[in-house]
């Protein structure tokens, strides 16, 4: 009976170590990055911009992968770096650009269609837009101009 009971004791050991490290190996391992959300809506002349791109570097001592984020038809976006939601907590310059939409061809031949937000915005050497990503996230509602 004692032999019976440990045997149980053992099968259930080994059933949770299993659960358990199934859990852990399902979590995968960790970049190491601090991310916050940081979403937002662009416009220009007052519109929604209904596609398009925006970049973040790191800037000012922040350590970190750029993030990015497409620009959905209503303007909205929301940052991801490394393929994860959120953006590295701390500062960042910022890029956005939409362009005019070409056909499959011209993209099966790397063209590119004509900007159609302000040049200014384009580049991390011109663009005026720095934002800071605090811990809790934030929400940045970007209003291009001329």
């Amino acid at each position: 009976m004692a032999g019976e009971k440990m045997m149980a004791i053992k099968k259930t050991m080994l059933a949770t170590g299993l659960v358990l490290g199934g859990l852990l190996l399902g979590c995968g391992p960790s970049d190491g990055l601090s991310r916050a959300p940081l979403t937002g809506t662009v416009t220009y002349h007052g519109k929604p911009v209904d596609h398009g791109m925006i970049g973040l570097l790191p800037v000012d001592g922040t350590k970190g992968p750029q993030g990015s984020a497409a620009i959905g038809p209503d303007g909205t976006y929301e940052v991801t770096t490394a393929g994860k939601p959120g953006a590295v907590i701390g500062t960042h310059k910022l890029i956005v650009q939409s362009r005019e939409l070409v056909s499959e061809s011209d993209a099966r031949q790397m063209k590119v269609g004509r900007l159609l937000t302000p040049k200014t915005y384009a580049t991390y050497d011109t663009t005026p837009l720095k934002v800071n990503v605090p811990a809790e996230g934030t929400t940045l509602d970007i209003e291009l101009r001329d």
